[in-house]
């Protein structure tokens, strides 16, 4: 427990722009309170094709490459393989994460996956839950006494406690394997959100190594960068918008507006959000999906409300009209065109409370 702290309180009187007071936060935050930013790939700026949305945990090799070949054609340059992969539950629930091995009767072999994707010219980035540990996992037994909210009956999940060396250690081992045995690209690291303490957590144990859980999730952090950049010096790694800050950048290269399905407006307005409060880290659109039966120009609407960061496209592309599928080439072909402006032009969001009506 501490007894005192101290904070700086930042404030801008200036008559200025709001736009470009928030940057100069940016940059102070950056320079002066010490959070450099992880560098940024190239790749961490081109479109790509998220399997969420459109294949939730239905994936198999054959359709991966099938939507790949699609998305490649469509002006894609990467894939993120999401939930499904490791499990074959389809309940949607987290009861078999922990152990991180591939479903055999969804994808036999990640690595020749890995490699038939990038004979595509295409990256690959896998989906990861950091902090779940499932009741079916080989691995709970092993961590049931190092968990935040656990154990408890009839729950089928738990919050892994990173204050214990072993959880990072453990945790750190399966990204770096990962990488390194299935040649990826990036990871999606995804809901470190989800750690919090709770009343049993709260009681001291001398197995941890430090009792600050935030600490704790910034000393895991670092592990898993520090190794995986190791093997990829340019690995992508994606966050979502519920955790993102100036601390979280000196970790992820790309952030991803949260969750928000067919939603142009939120995608937009959080695009613009995270636009103007991280630097030049990559800015990904949530994962854009629309109705099939949709006029094009009625889809088109989800991209054009993202041209300011960089596109998640979400759909089955062999289930698309002709026109749909055109309509996806000519606006990731503007948009490619159009990059270096889009996202490295000085950005002015009029009427903030009005959803930025001009842009």
């Amino acid at each position: 427990p501490i007894s005192e702290y101290s904070v700086v309180l930042r404030l801008d009187t200036r008559d200025i722009a709001y736009e470009d007071s928030i940057r100069d936060a940016v940059d102070w935050w950056e320079n002066a309170c010490g959070y450099k930013a992880a560098y940024v790939p190239d790749a961490a700026l081109l479109p790509l094709d998220s399997l969420w949305y459109s294949f939730h945990q239905n994936l198999s090799t054959d359709e991966i490459i099938k939507e790949c070949k699609q998305a490649k054609l469509l002006g894609m340059k990467s894939v993120i393989i999401d939930d499904g992969w490791q499990t074959d539950d389809s309940n949607r629930g987290y009861a078999y994460c922990g152990d991180w091995n591939a479903s055999k009767n969804k994808i036999q072999d990640m690595r020749e996956l890995t490699e038939q994707i990038h004979a595509l010219d295409m990256k690959v980035i896998l989906w990861f839950s950091v902090p779940y540990m499932g009741i079916c996992s080989k691995s709970y037994n092993k961590f049931s006494h190092m968990l935040l909210n656990g154990p408890a009956p009839d729950e089928t999940v738990f919050i892994l406690d990173p204050r214990y060396g072993q959880v990072r250690e453990y945790l750190t081992n399966i990204y770096e394997k990962a990488v390194l045995e299935w040649d990826l690209d990036g990871l999606k690291l995804d809901f470190l959100d989800s750690f919090y303490l709770t009343e049993k957590s709260r009681l001291p144990d001398p197995e941890r190594d430090t009792e600050s859980l935030e600490a704790a999730i910034d000393m895991l952090m670092e592990d898993i960068i520090r190794r995986v950049r190791a093997i990829k010096q340019d690995i992508l790694i994606e966050f979502r918008h519920s955790y993102i800050g100036p601390g979280m950048r000196r970790y992820g290269n790309i952030l991803r507006v949260t969750d928000c399905p067919m939603d142009a407006l939120k995608n937009r307005g959080d695009i613009i959000n995270l636009r103007l409060t991280s630097g030049r880290t990559a800015v990904h659109s949530d994962m854009l999906m629309w109705n099939n039966e949709a006029s094009a120009e009625t889809a088109a609407l989800q991209l054009c409300c993202v041209l300011y960061g960089v596109p998640q496209i979400s759909m089955r592309l062999d289930q698309l009209s002709q026109e749909h599928k055109d309509m996806i080439r000519f606006y990731l072909g503007f948009w490619l065109t159009y990059r270096d402006v889009l996202l490295n032009g000085q950005l002015y969001a009029n009427n903030p409370e009005s959803n930025y009506s001009l842009v």
